[in-house]
């Protein structure tokens, strides 16, 4: 497909179809004399939305459990491994076109972001970054999250709480009645 522009005209993106163009530049003047040059391949994404990260703890970290109301926070163990997945978006949300995720960022408790750059941002590609709570002290914590892609669209800041609990449960139990302990070590109760 060919775009005719004449001089000083400016060409709008939104003209030009999805794709890999290659942009030829030619001149004639008043002499009839003609030249043209070649400039190298482009491609013309549409992508006008960030992409969007989803937040995924190992099998060691858990939704709040019932004996703690509305904490709203996922329980992990001190060595859970949390998971970052983004994928970039186009045109509609969750379409997954956009021209790829180039970085994400996170922070725990207010420290400075950590950037995670994408070596290779693919559009329909997503990125994951893993990262471990390990040497995260017990107790709340506070956990942002972003990525933005290769055109610079960057996500909004997502926020999660995470109660990070690094003690065993203390265990106990009483026999009731009579009881010894045969020959071989074994636990004998009398329930008479």
């Amino acid at each position: 497909c060919r775009v005719q522009v004449r001089s000083g005209q400016v060409l709008d993106a939104d003209a030009l179809d999805d794709g890999v163009w290659v942009l030829s530049v030619s001149a004639t003047d008043f002499m009839g004399n003609y030249a043209t040059a070649f400039g190298g391949e482009f491609d013309v994404v549409r992508d006008t939305l960030p992409p969007l990260t989803m937040l995924a703890f190992s099998v060691s970290a858990v939704a709040s459990p019932l004996s703690v109301p509305s904490s709203g926070a996922t329980f992990a163990s001190g060595n859970a491994a949390v998971s970052f997945q983004s994928l970039d978006d186009a045109l509609f949300l969750e379409d997954g076109l956009g021209a790829g995720v180039a970085a994400q960022a996170a922070l725990l408790d207010g420290n400075p972001w950590v950037s995670l750059t994408n070596p290779a941002p693919a559009r329909g590609q997503s990125f994951v970054s893993t990262g471990t709570l390990s040497g995260t002290l017990e107790g709340l914590h506070a956990l942002g999250y972003y990525a933005e892609d290769s055109l610079g669209h960057r996500e909004g800041a997502n926020a999660a709480t995470v109660a990070v609990d690094t003690t065993p449960p203390v265990t106990a139990f009483s026999i009731q009645g009579s009881s010894r302990t045969d020959v071989l070590g074994r636990l004998m109760i009398s329930t008479a």
